[in-house]
C-alpha cells in the first residue's frame, strides 16, 4: 500500500495546467462585467453555463444583448487576461 504522501506528490506533479470550473469562470465574469458595466450590467447579465470553451451568458434585455454582441470580443479578452490563460473561445448570448 502507498503512503499519502506519495500519491499526494504524485498528483501534485500531474497537474501543471490549473483546471477551471464554472465557478471560476462565473466569478471572474461577474467581476469583468461589473468593471465594463457597472451594477445595472451585472443586474441583467448573468452566466448560463460554460462548457469547452464557450461561454453561455443570459441577457434579460434586448438592449444589453446588442450591447453584449457588440463588446463580446472584448468581454472575452478581459475575462482571459483576467485569468491569464486563453481559455474562453466563444461567448454565446441567450435570453
Amino acid at each position: 500500500m502507498k503512503s499519502f504522501n506519495s500519491l499526494l506528490k504524485k498528483r501534485v506533479q500531474n497537474t501543471k495546467k490549473l483546471s477551471f470550473d464554472i465557478h471560476i469562470i462565473k466569478q471572474t465574469t461577474d467581476f469583468v462585467i461589473e468593471d465594463m458595466f457597472g451594477e445595472i450590467g451585472k443586474k441583467y447579465i448573468k452566466v448560463k453555463d460554460w462548457k469547452d470553451g464557450v461561454l453561455v451568458l443570459a441577457v434579460s434585455k434586448s438592449v444589453w444583448r446588442n450591447e453584449i454582441f457588440l463588446v463580446k470580443n472584448k468581454l472575452r479578452f478581459e475575462i482571459n487576461k483576467k485569468i491569464k490563460q486563453n481559455i474562453v473561445k466563444f461567448i454565446k448570448i441567450n435570453k
